[in-house]
């Protein structure tokens, strides 16, 4: 990136999956048109792109408040249309064979879409809420504050109950603040 923009003296979006401290600062050492930061979406890129150009035509270096904040929501399937879903609504993922299944809470709706489980949870799940989302046993992730119960073999939402497998429920146990 440096010698990018030193020799070459064209823009430079930086595209990293790390938001620690050491690689935001060694990537605007780049001096960088723009900063990405995985996934990266569409329009996020589109945005960078443009972004890029008016700070390398206007002499600026990219700052990291630039970056399009993460959706808040996404849109699934559904017959020929496509549905919103609201990431603050999502109750649970689950492995449903090659499928995610998605369960919302407060309904006895779910959407199953064509992403794995993990890549769900590492990759396209808002960076804020991915330590919200606890694992419960091999195939299901639940949304912490939707849980009202737990008796250490499972937790219980409003509407269903998931099985906790004996290697998750130690990590539950101190994630929900009990007092006793």
């Amino acid at each position: 990136g440096k010698l990018i923009h030193t020799v070459y003296h064209k823009p430079i979006i930086f595209i990293t999956s790390g938001t620690d401290m050491h690689t935001v600062e060694s990537a605007m050492k780049a001096n960088p048109s723009a900063y990405l930061i995985k996934p990266v979406n569409e329009a996020a890129l589109y945005a960078a792109i443009h972004a890029a150009i008016g700070n390398f035509t206007e002499k600026k270096i990219a700052v990291l408040e630039q970056q399009v904040k993460e959706p808040e929501d996404f849109f699934v399937k559904q017959g020929n249309k496509y549905k919103k879903i609201a990431w603050a609504n999502v109750e649970a993922l689950s492995v449903e064979g090659r499928y995610t299944k998605i369960f919302l809470h407060n309904t006895e709706t779910t959407y199953i879409i064509t992403n794995s489980l993990q890549r769900i949870i590492n990759q396209v799940l808002p960076t804020p809420l991915r330590s919200q989302f606890l694992q419960a046993n091999r195939n299901e992730f639940v949304h912490a504050v939707f849980v009202e119960e737990y008796n250490g073999t499972e937790v219980r939402t409003q509407k269903r109950s998931y099985e906790l497998s004996s290697n998750y429920a130690k990590s539950w146990r101190s994630s929900l603040n009990i007092i006793s």
